[in-house]
């Protein structure tokens, strides 16, 4: 599972990148990045808004100031290869084998 969101989240990294390059030659104007605030409103509004007030009434209003809103605020391609290298960094669970404390495991016959 955590493959899919590593490639899921490097996908969507790579593909806010590329929109960001193409978009500013393609209209004259230099390269400008979009944040990741932006293209969560455009998606849905409404759960951005509901967020921000779950945020500030439920845990604590200076932590959407402190927390939330840079990471809003940083381009969307930042947020996303940030997410894709926490999923590429996390190891699966190694299951102990019944040999483990051995240092020089013996042979089967």
């Amino acid at each position: 599972m955590r493959r899919f969101f590593f490639l899921f989240f490097s996908l969507l990294a790579l593909a806010a990148l590329g929109w960001d390059l193409w978009r500013g030659p393609i209209e004259g104007q230099p390269v400008d990045f979009t944040s990741t605030a932006e293209y969560w409103a455009g998606l849905n509004r409404s759960s951005l808004i509901g967020l921000n007030a779950f945020i500030e009434k439920r845990i604590s209003p200076d932590l959407w100031d402190i927390l939330f809103l840079p990471v809003l605020a940083a381009p969307a391609f930042v947020g996303a290869g940030v997410l894709a290298l926490f999923f590429f960094t996390i190891r699966p669970r190694r299951r102990k084998s019944k040999r483990s404390g051995l240092m020089f495991p013996r042979k089967r016959r």
